[in-house]
């Protein structure tokens, strides 16, 4: 019975810290996904640490880059499918499916976000896409 009663209060007290970092990251993913959607291009820098690996390049000029090809175009949209996300302490990795549409031009690619808890806030310290 006290087993059953130790369980019962758990349940109580709601997700797991890991849950919670789960939710979080998957919360953190979807405001990317909008911010992106919706060509708010603050929004979208701010899901990026400023330690971002760009790969090639700069932090500065992937920026511009990335402005470029975000704000005034054509209606964006940007959805998010089959989220999955592992954790490592206050790393994160979450992998999905992305399809990408603007204009005439559709994309559907796999992608994975490399994540980083900076305080409260889950950003993006790097981006591989077909893995």
């Amino acid at each position: 019975m006290v087993e059953k009663a130790d369980k019962t209060e758990k349940a109580k007290e709601g997700p797991s810290a890991h849950q919670q970092a789960v939710d979080a990251v998957e919360k953190a993913v979807l405001a990317w996904a909008k911010a992106w959607e919706q060509q708010n291009i603050n929004a979208y820098y701010a899901a990026y640490s400023p330690r971002f690996d760009p790969q090639g390049g700069t932090l500065a000029a992937w920026k511009q880059e990335r402005k470029d090809r975000i704000v005034g175009r054509d209606a964006i949209t940007v959805a998010v499918r089959n989220l999955k996300v592992t954790l490592d302490g206050d790393k994160a990795a979450a992998s999905f499916q992305q399809y990408y549409a603007s204009g005439s031009y559709k994309a559907t690619t796999r992608k994975t976000l490399r994540m980083q808890r900076e305080g409260n806030q889950w950003r993006i310290v790097r981006e591989e896409t077909g893995r």
